[in-house]
């Protein structure tokens, strides 16, 4: 991706120097919105038929299912802050308090804030692996995702798994691999580059 606000090509790189811009919460289509909260059924119930423990797979994310329902270590909405990393879980922040505030979902985010957290990006959805968030899926509609949450997920080590609403719309069942935008490469751990197929359908 370049920048051509200065009349040339610059490509935008992710330093340390890199500047998250401010989180904004925008309107969101019924479109991502629907096909956001299939892909957090599809994850959890592949979560829950493997059990706590062991290792569930709905390709090409495989992870160790840690966490019990409902959520089973499957978030919406995830907010990450500059104040904790990936190992840094929500649910974790009051321990095993049986009434933590965290436990079933991660804070809202309010003018920018989690918990009182500056928020950095928030994950469509976050897969919790060995009580780390080691990925996250990201429900493309009309863009892809943005530089700035691409830059966090490499700085922490986060694989990215892009999808099309569009696609995960047109399921009739939970597919055996999650189908990531056509074409595109994709990283699922920094620096090691994967393919998914070609640009026919997985059902």
């Amino acid at each position: 991706m370049t920048d051509l606000s200065r009349g040339s090509a610059v490509p935008l790189r992710a330093t340390s120097a890199f500047r998250m811009p401010e989180p904004t919460i925008g309107r969101e289509s019924y479109m991502h919105r629907a096909a956001k909260e299939v892909v957090v059924r599809w994850l959890r119930e592949a979560a829950e038929e493997a059990g706590a423990d062991n290792y569930a797979s709905l390709g090409p994310i495989t992870w160790r299912v840690n966490r019990a329902g409902p959520t089973w270590g499957i978030w919406e909405e995830y907010p990450f802050t500059a104040e904790r990393g990936a190992c840094d879980v929500w649910d974790e922040d009051f321990g095993d308090a049986e009434d933590a505030p965290w436990e079933h979902a991660p804070p809202p985010v309010v003018d920018g804030y989690a918990a009182g957290e500056r928020v950095a990006c928030v994950a469509d959805v976050a897969v919790q692996h060995k009580g780390c968030i080691s990925y996250a899926v990201e429900v493309v509609h009309k863009h892809p995702c943005p530089i700035h949450k691409r830059a966090f997920y490499d700085q922490h080590f986060i694989g990215l798994i892009e999808v099309r609403a569009s696609w995960v719309m047109r399921q009739t069942r939970r597919p055996k691999v999650l189908m990531a935008r056509a074409g595109r490469i994709h990283t699922v751990m920094p620096g090691t580059p994967f393919r998914l197929m070609g640009k026919g359908d997985i059902g």
